[in-house]
Formats: C-alpha cells, structure tokens, sequence
C-alpha cells in the first residue's frame, strides 16, 4: 500500500511530565552520561594504543563522568527556575483521515478484510 497516507487533524502538542529535577538526579545523570562517554573515549584510546591498559581505560571513564557531571550541573543551575521537571511531549490528533489514490479503494478494502 504505498500509494495511501494518513493524514492527522486538530493536532494538539501535549507535554506529560514525567519526573521532578533535582541536583542529585541532574549529578547523577551528568555522571552516567558522562562514563559512557569515557567508555567509548577509553575504547577508541585502547584501540590506537600499541598496548592496552587498564589505567589508561580507567582515566577515560573518569574524566568522562567528571565531565558530564560538571557540565549537567552547570545546565541544571541555569535552567533550573525556569524548568525543574522532566517531560515527554507528544502531538496528538483529533481525527484521521485515510487518503487513497484514485483506483486504489477496493485494493485497499481487500487488505483490511483479510487483516481484521
């Protein structure tokens, strides 16, 4: 069915808030994001590296959840009167509309019979 389309109507963007920021989730999350990042750096460092180490993998980790940490608290403090929750947002509509090629109906009704 490539020549049909489902077009939405009334479109209303809707903003569900999914949790309350603080310091220690924002610390936390900089610090997670932050040694995943360290994780990659460490590996890409090991790879062009003659000789794998375990401290040098370590470091990258480190500095990388230092890093994160430090800037999703600086992120956090100049965002943090003006937005202190965390949110999904979604454009939901009010109705659809199927809109086919001409010549297409009695195809596209066969599909929808055979797949209730």
């Amino acid at each position: 069915m490539a020549k049909l389309a489902i077009v939405g109507n009334g479109l209303t963007s809707v903003e569900i808030v999914t949790r309350k920021r603080s310091w220690n989730r924002a610390a936390l999350s900089g610090m997670l994001s932050g040694a995943w990042f360290g994780i990659f750096m460490g590996l890409l460092l090991s790879l062009i590296s003659p000789t794998f180490t375990w401290q040098l993998f370590a470091a990258a980790v480190f500095i990388g959840a230092a890093l994160g940490l430090f800037l999703q608290l600086i992120g956090y403090a100049v965002s943090r009167r003006s937005r202190d929750f965390e949110s999904i947002s979604q454009v939901i509509a009010a109705n659809y509309q199927i809109v086919l090629e001409p010549g297409q109906l009695a195809r596209a009704q066969d599909a929808l019979a055979r797949h209730p």
